[in-house]
């Protein structure tokens, strides 16, 4: 307890400092009293204070129980102010979790204890909400993705208890209307390129001087599924029946697939020397400088990238000594069409 008193006496040293006329000479008793009014103000410090006092006038379980008490819950209150929730439930459950003290300060470190829950609640649900609007961004899902971000950004707008998430959801709703940008930019210029074509093969002179047939790409709508399994390290994953396979390599370690402006590439291995998923992600990074989007979690990463015209999805898995890992590539103009099978191929692999 001696050092309990060496290490919060400058508390009371500097609040002190400013009221001593209030601290008048008493006894354990008539600051205990007065911690207690205070209690019941919820004035957490000037309760601590009064509680310290009552130890520094002789030795008291009951005081120091009440001063560690109010001081863990005046720790828990700035927390809360400065919504570090989690910091919040661990200094109320030191609260709540202390021999004797006050039931006063009990219940209401109960009450405060199921509101920082709530908005804990609330913060994991942006939190989703906004690493979903990335996904979906990745993939070209631009509706998606606003989707997400509208749901996170009505929660800040609504309360002001998750005010912390607005700088988040600030920067991925920026995030979106720049790909939003980027897309009619880049349909734009398609749009005056077909245009330009279409008229030099509506003009005499080209028609008679051009042999060159020009093909309409056409945008897929309604495909269907397949689903492949590698026997060798057993991954498997949908992918659109409108991509053709190209030969097996000979030692059964993946798949190439082509089709309309998207190239699928999926193959496993094993590791060569000890790696850490860190070590593979960093190196990965390190490879590309536009980088668009990426995520590493445990025992995976995720990245994206433009490439020229195309856009680059990867996402590479490790499982003890080997990796499995997949590769997109498709026609950036194209993003919002093949969003929807970027995001079946990346949800349906499985590493077996």
């Amino acid at each position: 307890m001696r050092g309990m008193k060496w290490m919060l006496g400058l508390l009371a040293v500097l609040l002190l400092g400013g009221c001593s006329a209030e601290f008048s000479a008493g006894n354990t008793t008539d600051y205990m009293e007065k911690g207690v009014d205070h209690i019941a103000s919820k004035d957490y410090v000037q309760a601590a204070i009064y509680f310290e006092r009552a130890m520094q006038e002789g030795e008291s379980e009951e005081a120091e129980a009440y001063f560690k008490q109010t001081s863990d819950m005046n720790n828990a209150m700035k927390a809360y102010e400065s919504e570090r929730y989690e910091e919040t439930l661990a200094q109320l459950n030191l609260v709540l979790g202390e021999n004797g003290g006050s039931e006063t300060i009990r219940s209401d470190a109960r009450t405060a204890r199921e509101n920082t829950e709530t908005w804990l609640a609330f913060g994991k649900e942006i939190e989703e909400a906004l690493n979903k609007a990335e996904q979906h961004l990745t993939a070209g899902s631009i509706s998606k993705a606003k989707e997400e971000a509208k749901t996170a950004q009505i929660a800040t707008d609504t309360y002001t208890e998750l005010s912390s998430y607005v700088p988040e959801v600030t920067r991925t709703v920026e995030g979106i209307r720049e790909a939003e940008e980027k897309q009619q930019q880049r349909e734009e210029e398609r749009r005056l390129a077909e245009a330009e074509v279409a008229e030099r093969s509506s003009s005499p002179v080209a028609s008679e001087t051009s042999e060159v047939p020009v093909v309409e790409e056409k945008k897929i709508e309604g495909w269907s599924y397949d689903t492949y399994v590698n026997g060798r390290f057993g991954f498997s994953f949908e992918y659109p029946t409108f991509l053709k396979k190209d030969a097996p390599p000979t030692n059964g370690d993946g798949i190439s697939m082509k089709g309309s402006g998207f190239h699928l590439k999926a193959f496993g291995g094993h590791a060569i020397e000890e790696r850490s998923i860190e070590e593979f992600y960093m190196e990965e990074l390190a490879q590309h400088q536009n980088v668009a989007y990426k995520k590493q979690a445990n025992g995976w990463y995720v990245v994206s990238y433009e490439e020229g015209t195309d856009i680059v999805y990867k996402k590479f898995l490790m499982n003890g000594g080997t990796f499995n890992t997949f590769e997109l590539t498709y026609d950036a103009a194209r993003q919002e069409e093949f969003a929807p099978i970027v995001e079946r191929i990346s949800d349906t692999f499985s590493t077996g």
